[in-house]
């Protein structure tokens, strides 16, 4: 088989399904169609802290971004959803954000750890834990715009009003 040279390659059209404007927000509608298709149980929120959840101003003060409250409260209303803290942050920063985060009526079940996934047959999850959907800021993620994105979305698939 031939290779294409990097000119050719630029010059090839990208079908609108793969179109960043139409792809499927962070994976929301698959993730929800796959656990009903294969009965999954559980379906796992990863979710980054700094620039994801809160503005990263890295002082005293923190401040969530718009819908993000709303929303998580929403992940945490639901007992087929786990929602895991994803960050980097030192362990008295990570207090301090749950501790907030808490006094906002959200609440992590895990921190940069998924311990209800084991190793198994398909995968090995003793540095990489198991989550379905991951939102993080160094991902592409958007704290400032991507709350209400992802509200709209569970909207869209009928997921947000089954409470």
């Amino acid at each position: 088989m031939q290779q294409q040279c990097c000119a050719e390659l630029n010059a090839v059209h990208i079908p609108q399904q793969y179109n960043k404007f139409n792809m499927n927000i962070f994976n929301i509608e698959r993730t929800f169609k796959l656990k009903a298709e294969r009965n999954w149980k559980t379906i796992y929120f990863a979710i980054d802290a700094h620039g994801t959840l809160i503005k990263p101003t890295y002082n005293e003060v923190i401040e969530f971004y718009p819908d993000a409250i709303e929303v998580v409260k929403w992940l945490n209303e639901k007992s087929d959803i786990v929602v895991i803290l994803w960050t980097a942050s030192y362990p008295t920063e990570i207090a301090k954000f749950l501790e907030e985060s808490f006094r906002k009526g959200i609440r992590f079940d895990f921190v940069n750890s998924n311990p209800l996934e084991q190793n198994s047959r398909l995968g090995c999850f003793t540095r990489k834990f198991y989550a379905n959907v991951i939102l993080d800021d160094k991902c592409g993620f958007e704290g400032e715009t991507d709350w209400t994105e992802i509200k709209n979305e569970l909207i869209r698939i009928g997921e947000w009003n089954k409470r």
